[in-house]
């Protein structure tokens, strides 16, 4: 779905436009008919799934949040995160590991290269679901399996994303990894 909606028309021509400057941090010029556009398309794609999406993101070739559905983003840099910089090398879509954002909540980004008509990848679309979505699948589908029993998705890390019998074990961690591990699972947030 990011990979479609990455290639709309809206969404192309608004990253597709001259770039003013060369230094990050650059915003387009705003309250143009491309920024209505493609705003208008971020707001139609946050509007599938209200309640777990985020926020929908357009980032430029330098890093540079353009346009979100959260106007504090516009402006941000981003090209230090692998949801930018994996679609951009590979020109291909990316799912991230649950991360935990800066306000303490659990969020994966689904992002994909914005690509001219040509092929030419001038920016990423990234769209950034809350963890929680997990939780709500492991509940819906939890007494598929049966009533007496309970469903659990791990991480590569051993930590609970998901739980069915008792949720306030998501973000824990089963059989915790040496001291060096957990600490780069602290800088990773």
């Amino acid at each position: 779905s990011a990979r479609t909606s990455a290639q709309s028309t809206a969404l192309v021509d608004y990253i597709s436009q001259p770039i003013v400057g060369i230094n990050p941090g650059i915003l387009y010029p705003r309250g143009t008919d491309l920024e209505k556009g493609a705003a208008t398309e971020l707001s139609v794609l946050l509007k599938k799934d209200p309640l777990n999406i985020i926020s929908c993101i357009v980032i430029d070739q330098a890093g540079t949040i353009q346009l979100s559905t959260d106007q504090n983003e516009n402006g941000l840099h981003g090209a230090q995160y692998q949801y930018f910089i994996t679609p951009l090398q590979t020109g291909l879509p990316y799912v991230s590991p649950v991360t935990v954002s800066s306000n303490g909540k659990g969020v994966i980004h689904f992002s994909a290269p914005i690509r001219t008509r040509s092929g030419i990848t001038v920016g990423v679309l990234d769209i950034v679901y809350s963890a929680s979505v997990l939780q709500q699948i492991i509940l819906r589908n939890g007494n598929k399996l049966g009533t007496d029993v309970d469903a659990m998705l791990l991480d590569e890390n051993n930590i609970i994303l998901a739980q069915s019998a008792n949720p306030d074990l998501v973000y824990k961690i089963i059989n915790p990894p040496d001291a060096k591990t957990i600490a780069s699972l602290i800088d990773a947030t």
